[in-house]
């Protein structure tokens, strides 16, 4: 907390922070761009804590909060980002993006994917044999990104089998893995299942 207090007192009276510049190490970005909006950004430069795996209305089955009330949160909790990841789908993304930025805190778009264990079989589709398949969650970080998560998305729900949830197999993601995070952890995913079976 130390140090997002000195962060605040360092840009106070500043309008706008840096515009993104690609860094160096891979596209890594050091800074970001907020525009000056209602919530006061100034005052939420830094935080200890930004979710990663937010599950919305659009999530069904597994999220229930409205993109709005999940803004009003992130306002009244100061914080300046928040990653809404539903499951197989990209239904609120540009609700997400539009209601977030209207009100200062950067959007990150993602989506919790079904991913087919041992890459699925040579020649097979997603949902024939292997098992339950892991979960994981990708990360948007670019426009390249966004466009990679959109093709994975889609190609989740074309190519599995129609009783099957929506998977996509490893070398999918791997042809299409430019401009995304990948996020592994959690019971259900692929280090989670590994530690389990010991």
């Amino acid at each position: 907390m130390r140090s997002s207090r000195r962060f605040a007192k360092e840009t106070a009276g500043a309008n706008q922070f840096e515009r993104v510049r690609p860094g160096k190490a891979g596209g890594v970005v050091t800074t970001a761009e907020i525009s000056c909006s209602p919530c006061n950004v100034v005052a939420m430069p830094l935080a200890n804590f930004v979710h990663l795996r937010v599950h919305t209305a659009y999530s069904l089955s597994a999220g229930a909060i409205r993109v709005n009330e999940l803004v009003e949160l992130c306002k009244a909790e100061r914080m300046p980002a928040v990653a809404v990841t539903d499951t197989g789908n990209l239904f609120g993304a540009l609700e997400v993006a539009t209601t977030c930025a209207a009100a200062g805190i950067q959007p990150i778009i993602g989506c919790e994917i079904a991913l087919v264990r041992n890459g699925g079989q040579e020649g097979g589709r997603p949902g024939q044999g292997g098992g339950e398949p892991d979960r994981i969650v990708l990360l948007a970080q670019s426009e390249t990104g966004y466009r990679n998560l959109l093709d994975l998305v889609s190609r989740s729900y074309l190519a599995g089998e129609v009783p099957t949830e929506p998977a996509i197999t490893a070398p999918d993601l791997a042809g299409a893995s430019e401009g995304l995070l990948c996020l592994t952890g959690g019971p259900r995913g692929p280090v989670g299942r590994l530690l389990a079976e010991g």
